[in-house]
């Protein structure tokens, strides 16, 4: 076998198992994606599977639920395993830090003048870190699909050392996360209403007296006739018919013609409205649409966007709730922590990801991707 056959016979069965090892990855950069941005700093807290899926019992006897539902003050972020293994570097990026970049990270190029670049030494001290953790190695960032990987991927390819990272994985948790929601909320929707439930939630409703089913029969006017019952020239029958059943006679009796009188006259008939000699008058255009005031897009259909409403009601429909890692860090727990922090956001990224447990874990093994096959932010 080649050695080409080798690595992909490896790949392959590094793949078929489960992930032994997240590394939960951050960075912060310089700017944002379009801005071509260099790494600031790199941190890496790596646990293993074992120490990952325990902390599902540390966080709450309830079941994770839906980040939409209302949030559970008495849930608490999970306990953070004592062993967890940290790697933190701070790079000069050789390029000017936003003002925006710097305000959300605290660094700045006079903090950073000292320090040496990424280069290849950095990409081999990252692969030296993972490679003492039990394998399959996958790493874990928030939106790191979108950022993360591709700028880590640019800085490794700048520095020559895009195959150093050959055998990792990556997983990305902002479209995990969503998905466990999503799934989440639909299997309570199923279970709310099953069988024995409905039956459970109506019961009271049969049993009360104002929504008891009627019984009796209902009054008859003066004008209709009683239920399944037939003219009196109906019931007898002609001499040839004396051998037929009742039945049989009744049915070849003649039948009355109904008078002129029983139809609808013409006068009684519905009139047909005549049609509006002007059109109605238009919608008015509030101020703000019109062009050259503020509000206005040019281009655009010039109508006036409201809320949308359901049922009767008239509350407007509910807003998708934000997936930003410190949003959903919230809706969990009930509390904040200090973001971009590089360390900060590994820990409570772990904190999130061990509250829902086995469910979110196994989907990790189902979706994690080679990290070879992120392309690079830029080159």
């Amino acid at each position: 076998m080649t050695r080409e056959g080798a690595q992909l016979t490896m790949r392959r069965s590094a793949k078929a198992k489960k992930i032994q090892s997240f590394v939960f990855l951050d960075l912060e950069t310089t700017g944002l994606s379009m801005e071509r941005p260099h790494i600031t700093e790199l941190s890496m807290v790596a646990v293993s599977r074992a120490d990952l899926l325990a902390m599902r019992e540390s966080a709450s006897t309830k079941y994770p639920r839906p980040s939409t539902w209302p949030t559970d003050a008495t849930a608490r972020p999970p306990k953070v395993p004592r062993v967890t293994h940290r790697y933190v570097r701070l790079y000069n990026p050789y390029k000017v830090i936003s003002p925006i970049a710097g305000s959300v990270s605290g660094l700045c190029n006079e903090d950073l003048e000292c320090l040496s670049p990424f280069s290849e030494e950095s990409a081999k001290a990252i692969k030296i870190f993972l490679k003492d953790l039990q394998w399959p190695v996958a790493l874990v960032a928030h939106n790191g699909n979108a950022f993360d990987f591709p700028l880590l991927m640019a800085e490794l390819h700048r520095a020559l050392s895009e195959h150093k990272l050959r055998h990792v994985l990556c997983v990305d948790t902002l479209h995990t996360i969503r998905r466990v929601d999503q799934e989440l909320e639909i299997s309570e929707l199923v279970t709310h209403f099953t069988e024995d439930n409905f039956w459970e939630e109506h019961s009271q409703d049969v049993a009360s007296p104002a929504k008891r089913p009627r019984t009796e029969q209902p009054v008859m006017g003066e004008d209709s006739l009683p239920p399944c019952t037939l003219p009196s020239h109906h019931v007898s029958a002609s001499p040839g018919q004396a051998h037929l059943p009742y039945s049989m006679a009744a049915s070849v009796g003649c039948l009355e013609t109904p008078t002129k009188s029983a139809l609808l006259s013409p006068t009684s008939m519905p009139t047909t409205p005549a049609k509006p000699v002007q059109p109605p008058p238009q919608p008015w255009t509030p101020k703000r649409s019109q062009p050259g005031t503020l509000g206005f897009q040019a281009g655009g259909s010039g109508r006036v966007h409201r809320a949308l409403t359901f049922g009767n009601t008239g509350g407007s429909v509910t807003k998708a709730p934000s997936y930003r890692q410190t949003d959903i860090y919230r809706r969990l727990f009930n509390s904040n922590y200090e973001a971009h922090k590089g360390q900060e956001d590994c820990l409570a990224l772990l904190q999130i990801c061990g509250h829902y447990g086995a469910i979110l874990v196994e989907l990790f093994d189902a979706s994690a991707t080679w990290f070879t096959e992120v392309q690079p932010m830029w080159k």
